[in-house]
């Protein structure tokens, strides 16, 4: 709940200020308010996808290399890969005690044609103290109400992973071609919603960014491009982190680029073409 509760509270701090700014402006078009609030909707809409996605109830796991296992992906669904908790005592001298890197070769049928996807990530962990550490299963958000005991990730870690699939709408067989570490005890994998495409994503922030310009260079609406622009390319960033387990570091990431975006190119072409249109 955090994590998310973190992107709408940026979300809002953001558009408030902005909006409570434009109040004062006798000048500002209804179009301004309606792409505030739907530039608002934007990033608190793609969080909840990413943190709370819709998932199947079938899961699978993997623990051995060369193993295989089937599973159902319906269409815009991504899979969810999280790790299973080590309950061997590792030694913290040891590098490969808190990381398992692993390879995931993916193989369905799309158009009576067999296709192929290899999926490659890193599961790592670490203590508060910087000691390596087995996984706690405690008390934690779901993925979903069916995808069983809840576990939680300290901000150094990762354990769990989302891979976009080329092909979705079918059965896939997963393979686990190369596993090397001794984090985990192995992998679960869901299939759960995807997203929004980055493409609609990209289309979006790009628009709304164009339409801050204006109103910055047309109607005097001071500094709100870069609002905007931030508020959209930050949807855009939210949803390329992958998990909701590791969501507070991937939350507090996507804002980064979506704050470079916003506020140097987009707030830079306000700038510059409202120099050129009050000339």
């Amino acid at each position: 709940m955090l994590p998310y509760a973190v992107i709408v509270l940026l979300s809002v701090v953001v558009a408030t200020t902005t909006i409570l700014r434009m109040r004062k402006s006798a000048s500002v078009p209804t179009l301004f308010w309606i792409t505030m609030l739907l530039s608002l909707a934007n990033p608190i809409f793609v969080g909840w996808v990413v943190n709370y996605p819709e998932a199947q109830i079938e899961t699978v796991e993997l623990k051995k290399e060369k193993e295989s296992v089937s599973l159902n992906v319906p269409e815009s669904y991504s899979l969810m890969i999280t790790a299973i908790p080590s309950s061997e005592k590792l030694d913290p001298s040891d590098e490969k005690s808190y990381k398992t890197d692993y390879a995931l070769q993916i193989e369905g049928m799309n158009d009576n044609k067999i296709w192929t996807q290899t999926v490659t990530g890193a599961m790592e962990r670490k203590s508060q103290d910087d000691e390596r550490v087995k996984l706690k299963k405690i008390q934690g958000e779901k993925i979903s109400s069916q995808s069983g005991e809840g576990r939680t990730a300290g901000f150094q870690e990762n354990i769990q992973d989302r891979a976009s699939l080329r092909h979705t709408g079918g059965e896939v067989s997963i393979s686990l071609k190369n596993y090397e570490g001794k984090a985990i005890n192995g992998l679960t994998i869901q299939a759960v919603q995807s997203p929004p495409p980055n493409a609609l994503l990209w289309g979006i922030a790009i628009l709304f960014s164009l339409l801050g310009i204006i109103f910055e260079s047309r109607y005097k609406c001071e500094k709100v491009s870069g609002d905007i622009g931030f508020l959209v390319f930050y949807g855009l960033f939210l949803s390329q982190e992958p998990a909701p387990l590791d969501g507070m570091k991937g939350m507090l990431f996507a804002a980064l680029p979506a704050f470079f975006m916003g506020y140097a190119p987009v707030a830079g072409a306000a700038y510059l073409a409202n120099k050129m249109y009050r000339t």
